[in-house]
């Protein structure tokens, strides 16, 4: 995914209630994974484009242009957290950006790269205190 000059940055802060939310920080580095930027960077926005899938340490680590032990210590150093962490808490995030929407659970986990609603629930619960129907808007939610 190619981001242009005034693209924006991905990075994790905590938010009041104590969970991880997304924050959009301005950049003016063109990132595309594999090319310029920060190698962590690239990783961020490789594991954002992936998201739906599994993504290996390997994998990032050749994103990122290094051997998997380095990049593991130069991404836990410069985010705070281990890239598997990390990844879950931007499905986390963006489960709850569907789930406001109206996104169905399922629907929910399968696109933020979770087994099953389950699944999605469990690591929702450990990471948020709540159920993830409990963050739906009251109604019925949309189908997508």
């Amino acid at each position: 995914m190619c981001r242009s000059a005034n693209s924006r940055q991905y990075a994790l802060s905590g938010g009041s209630d104590g969970s991880a939310l997304v924050e959009l920080l301005s950049s003016d580095l063109e990132l595309v994974p594999g090319e310029g930027g920060s190698p962590v960077l690239r990783a961020v926005v490789y594991m954002q484009d992936q998201m739906e899938r599994t993504v290996t340490l390997a994998e990032l680590a050749g994103v990122a242009r290094f051997s998997p032990y380095h990049f593991l210590r130069m991404f836990k150093r410069a985010t705070g957290h281990t890239p598997h962490r990390y990844l879950t808490l931007l499905r986390i995030a963006e489960v709850k950006r569907l789930l406001e929407r109206g996104v169905t659970v399922v629907r929910a986990a399968q696109l933020c790269g979770f087994y099953s609603a389950a699944h999605l629930s469990a690591v929702f619960v450990r990471e948020t205190g709540v159920r993830p129907s409990r963050w739906q808007p009251s109604g019925k939610p949309a189908r997508l």
